[in-house]
């Protein structure tokens, strides 16, 4: 089985004080929420990838922080890779996907997300962020 390496990125932004993380729906079915992630192109990083998928997803300019973990999945016939990147919220942008989107708290988050190991990588995430975003 071939591997397919993506990146993808659990962005945080800070509303009156309080961490919130983005959601998006998945292009397959829109009924599943999860983190931004997609292809890494040949001359990018993964945390460059992350915020590319970001922006092209959801709208949102940011800026990799650091590797929060990853998932391996299998995928039509294929091993998908995804290394996720807690990505910092900078500005609003032009979306190229119009896909669904969320800012929510943790707790939210935590409800909100389809699968335990994205869940997982939220809580990671949030341990990273209760430490070192302001």
């Amino acid at each position: 089985m071939s591997k397919v390496y993506e990146a993808g990125g659990i962005v945080v932004r800070r509303d009156l004080g309080e961490p919130h993380y983005l959601l998006v729906t998945a292009k397959k079915n829109p009924h599943h929420w999860i983190f931004p992630k997609g292809h890494i192109e040949a001359d990018e990083s993964g945390g460059e990838a992350a915020v590319r998928e970001v922006q092209e997803e959801a709208g949102v300019e940011g800026k990799a922080l650091a590797r929060i973990g990853s998932l391996e999945f299998p995928y039509e016939g294929q091993t998908v890779h995804v290394d996720y990147y807690l990505v910092q919220y900078l500005s609003t942008a032009e979306s190229t996907e119009g896909r669904e989107l969320r800012w929510c708290g943790y707790d939210e988050a935590m409800r909100l997300l389809s699968f335990e190991n994205t869940r997982e990588l939220l809580c990671a995430a949030h341990l990273h962020v209760r430490d070192r975003i302001r």
